[in-house]
This record gives structure tokens, sequence and C-alpha cells, in this order.
């Protein structure tokens, strides 16, 4: 089995323990594919940490036009799977706010995971934070991708019980 752990940012210097998480499966055997939505914008002052981003990959670091034409070939390739993340994607728009585009690039986010976890052979999806990474991951398997899991940290994720 191949895992890939999916979170908003990563490294940050705040996330050590996603870090140190990752290496202890890893130093048991288990191979760990990185995927992050973004770069942290700070300077990263650990090495560990600096290595840990050559190692991940980022979906929306200067790829809005692949992101656009890989929803469409999508579309075109896995229609079914397309309605069952629209209905999803239509949902959490409904109930978690944030708007069209905010959702809009959710699920295109979610094509490129489906995708790259498909390529890389990756079996299971595992999210930090009840946050975008985790609707991402959630749209990816409603696709016909992966798997997934999301970790909840803390009450603040409960803030908005709308959501």
């Amino acid at each position: 089995m191949k895992l890939a752990y999916l979170l908003n940012t990563y490294p940050t210097t705040s996330q050590t323990f996603v870090r140190r998480e990752i290496q202890a499966l890893e130093a048991q055997g288990v191979e760990i594919v990185r995927y992050a939505i973004r770069r942290w914008s700070e300077k990263l002052v650990n090495e560990a940490d600096r290595v840990e981003q050559t190692k991940t990959r980022y979906i929306l670091s200067g790829r809005v036009l692949p992101l656009i034409t890989c929803f469409f070939t999508e579309l075109l390739l896995n229609p079914l799977g397309a309605v069952r993340a629209a209905g999803t994607w239509f949902r959490l728009m409904r109930n978690a706010g944030g708007g069209f585009v905010r959702h809009t690039a959710y699920l295109l986010e979610a094509v490129s995971l489906k995708r790259w976890a498909a390529r890389d052979q990756v079996t299971f999806v595992h999210s930090h934070f009840a946050t975008n990474a985790a609707a991402v991951a959630l749209l990816s398997a409603r696709l016909g991708g992966p798997r997934y899991s999301f970790t909840v940290h803390g009450q603040d994720e409960f803030d908005d019980s709308r959501a």
C-alpha cells in the first residue's frame, strides 16, 4: 500500500508533528507521497522542513491552466465520477460557505489529486486538519480517486457549526 499525505500547506514550522508522523511511518516501511495545495509563504528555518519541501508536490504552484485542462479531460473521460463529485461539490458549497469560486477551485484541485494519485499508485490519502485539503480529498474520492481519511485536531475546527 502506498499512502499519500495531503495538507493545505506543507511543511510549515508548526507542523513538526506531521513531519515526524510521516518519518515514523516511513521507518516502518510505509511508502509516503507528500502533496500540498500550496507552498508555505514564509522561510523554512529547519533543515528537516526544507528537505520535506523538496519531497512535496504542490497542486496550485503555477498550475492554473493545467488544473482547468485536467478538469475538462476528466469530464470527458469520467462523466459518472464527475456527476458524483458535482453533487458533493454543490452540497459543500451550500453547507460550508466560501462561495462558488473557492469550491470550484477545490474541485479542480481534486481532479489533479486523483490523477497524481493514480500516476503515483497511491491507494489511500490522509489529510491532517478538517480544512480545504480534506474537501479536496473527499471530492477526489467521489471522482473515483483513492479512499481517504482526515484528522480533526481541535475545537477550533468546530467553531462554525453550520459547516
